[in-house]
Formats: structure tokens, C-alpha cells, sequence
């Protein structure tokens, strides 16, 4: 179980560990990069015995991508490095970086102008992966110019591309798609899972996550949100005793369902009760009784008209789905979610209720 951040907290739990672990930032950077290495090895992500692509941009995602090309022929791969920045205007910790990089002597291709990008497409030719450090979680502007083609170049090589911590040009908190982003075959987190992973166009260019752990200090912010795995729930799911029956497991109303749309409260409540609850109702309103798909006698089935009949009905659930299959633009959902949003029940908001959550927000 780990904390998803956005930009802002993540590059803070960075700062926090300089400050608590009294490392410099370059410290931390060859920390980043040499366990992003580490797991694309250990890992077998790629195949070590072509040639590796390593694109390193102007931050420090690129100066991760430095370490990593470096660890890379440490290990004896054969490598080449796309400098697509200006070495003038770079950090402090790329420039130490790439002073540590260029003592073994590496073959550096870099990227300016249309020409250079021409040179670029050849070493993808022979290239068996590519590695992406072009932008990480500080891009605030589309990709445009030089770089824009040189993503487009990557992602149509269909070569493996392995991206660090953010593939690039994707935005880290919304997830969504920055003039151009590289479509990555696996991206290899550092320390947090980011907002922008799991977003709108994040998870489509993202491919495999694998959380990098960088021993990056971390603290529990405010509006906290958590990814949860599988290994989590091993041994939290304890087998039901035999002495016990349906009423010791909980009560979950899913509300939803219009005309068409019956099917999705359905699926829910059985959803619901494959993860353990013991009573599952669909709580409709009246006017779809017909609709309703009552073909599942291990379901409940209930209907109201106004908005007072509620509290009856959901007085002894245990929790609340309210939304699947929800028509728009109806006042009766908009009173209802309202008053359960009162309850203090634990409620699940999804589907056609995420609708009238916007409104009330």
C-alpha cells in the first residue's frame, strides 16, 4: 500500500529527504538512477545484449537517465546517450551527472535540429531499447518543436521503451496527453505512484508500473490517497464462519438504474456481493419497476417515489453505492445524494452519480 502524490507533494517528500537524510540532491539523483538500472536488470525489462537508447532531457529526469546510461555500460551494454539539452543552462546535478557520465568515454548523439533528429533515427535502427529520461513530473507546457518529433520518432520506432517515473510528456497530476507523450512499455516509479499514472490518458501510455524504492522520505498529506495491490489484500479476507448467515456480513444498497440502463445496479450489487456482503439491494426509483432486471433471487429489489422514503430505506445498510445507471438531470438524485452525504453511512459515488457530485460541488 503505498500514497499516490501529485507534483507538488512529491517533489516536497524529495526535498524532505536532503533535508532528513542530509544528502545532496546529486546524491539523491545517483540513488534514482542506479535503482532504476538495478530493476531494469534484475527485472529482465530488456534485453542487455542490443543496444540501448538513453534520451536525457534538460531536468532532472534527465540527469536520472544519465546515471542510468552510465550504470548501463558499467555493466558493459552498449549504449548511446541523446543529449537533448544544453549542458550550459543545466543543473548543477545534471552537470555533475554528465562529468561523471563522459569519464567513460560514451557515444553522444546530440539533438538541436532537424539534422541532429535525422542521426537520432539511425541509432533507432540498430537500437534494441530506448530509455526514456526526456521530461519527468516537472513538465508544465505542451511539447512542441524539436522535441514533439523527436517523441514522435521514439514512439514509432516500436521499440521497447522503458520511461523513468513519468513517460514523457504526460502530465503528472491529470494524466493527460501534453501536445505528445511517449508511449512507454514499462515505467519504472520512483518511490510514489503519481495522480498522472492513473489518469485520463496516463495508464494508456504508462504501460507496466514497477515502484522504484528510492528510500524517499514520505508523510501523510492532508487529502490522502492510497494504491492498493494485491499483495495488500492477502489475509485481509478472512473465510466466513459456518455458525453465521447473511445478517453478519453487512448490508449494501446500490441506488441507481433508468430506463435502459437496469443492467449496471445489477452487476453492481452482485459485485458486491462476490466481495463478501451478506444482504446486496437495488434501491430504484419507482417509475422503472418494469425495467428492472429481477432475475437474480439472491438480490433485493426496492423502489421510491420521493425523496422522504429514502431514510427508510437504506436506515440498516452498512454502506452505499449511489449512481449506476443513473439518468442526468433529475432533482430527486441531486436531494438524495444530498442527504446521504448527511448520513455519515460510508458511500461509494460513481457512474451517473459522479453527475450530481459535480453540481454539488
Amino acid at each position: 500500500m503505498r500514497q499516490i502524490v501529485n507534483s507538488k507533494q512529491m517533489k516536497y517528500l524529495d526535498q524532505l529527504t536532503l533535508k532528513e537524510q542530509e544528502i545532496s540532491s546529486y546524491e539523491l539523483m545517483l540513488r534514482a538512477g542506479s535503482k532504476v538500472e538495478e530493476a531494469m536488470y534484475i527485472d529482465a525489462l530488456c534485453d542487455y545484449s542490443k543496444l540501448f537508447v538513453v534520451v536525457a532531457g534538460p531536468g532532472n529526469n534527465g540527469g536520472d537517465a544519465l546515471v542510468v546510461m552510465r550504470r548501463l555500460l558499467e555493466r558493459g551494454a552498449e549504449a548511446v546517450l541523446i543529449q537533448a539539452f544544453d549542458l550550459e543552462s543545466a543543473t548543477d546535478e545534471v552537470k555533475e551527472a554528465f562529468q561523471e557520465l563522459i569519464k567513460l568515454k560514451p557515444t553522444i548523439q546530440k539533438l538541436t535540429d532537424e539534422i541532429d533528429l535525422e542521426d537520432v533515427e539511425q541509432w533507432l535502427d540498430y537500437a534494441g531499447t530506448i530509455v526514456d529520461g526526456l521530461f519527468g513530473i516537472g513538465l508544465t507546457r505542451n511539447v512542441t518543436g524539436i522535441y514533439h518529433k523527436l517523441i514522435q520518432r521514439i514512439n514509432e520506432s516500436f521499440l521497447d521503451i522503458i520511461s523513468i517515473d513519468m513517460p514523457s510528456g504526460i502530465h503528472p497530476d491529470n494524466g493527460l496527453v501534453m501536445g505528445a507523450a511517449i508511449q512507454a512499455k514499462h515505467t519504472l516509479v520512483i518511490q510514489n505512484i503519481k495522480q498522472g499514472h492513473l489518469l485520463q490518458d496516463g495508464p494508456d501510455y504508462s504501460g507496466n508500473l514497477h515502484i522504484i524504492d528510492c528510500n524517499i522520505m514520505q508523510c501523510v498529506f492532508p487529502e490522502i490517497q492510497m494504491h492498493l495491490d494485491e499483495l495488500y489484500m492477502i489475509g485481509k479476507i478472512t473465510p466466513r464462519k459456518k455458525n453465521t448467515h447473511k445478517y453478519h456480513y453487512g448490508s449494501v444498497v446500490t441506488i441507481g438504474g433508468s430506463k435502459g440502463m437496469m443492467g449496471a445496479p445489477v452487476l453492481c450489487a452482485k459485485a458486491t456481493q462476490k466481495t463478501g456482503t451478506g444482504l446486496s439491494t437495488i434501491l430504484h426509483h419507482e417509475r422503472y419497476f418494469k425495467d428492472a432486471m429481477m432475475i437474480d433471487p439472491s438480490l433485493l429489489y426496492n423502489h421510491y417515489s420521493s425523496i422522504e422514503e429514502i431514510p427508510a430505506l437504506i436506515r440498516k445498510a452498512t454502506a452505499i453505492v449511489f449512481g449506476p445507471g443513473l439518468n442526468k438531470n433529475d432533482e430527486l438524485n441531486t436531494k438524495i445524494l444530498q442527504y446521504l452525504l448527511k448520513t455519515q453511512k460510508p458511500i461509494v459515488i460513481d457512474a451517473g452519480g459522479l453527475y450530481y457530485l459535480k453540481k454539488l460541488v
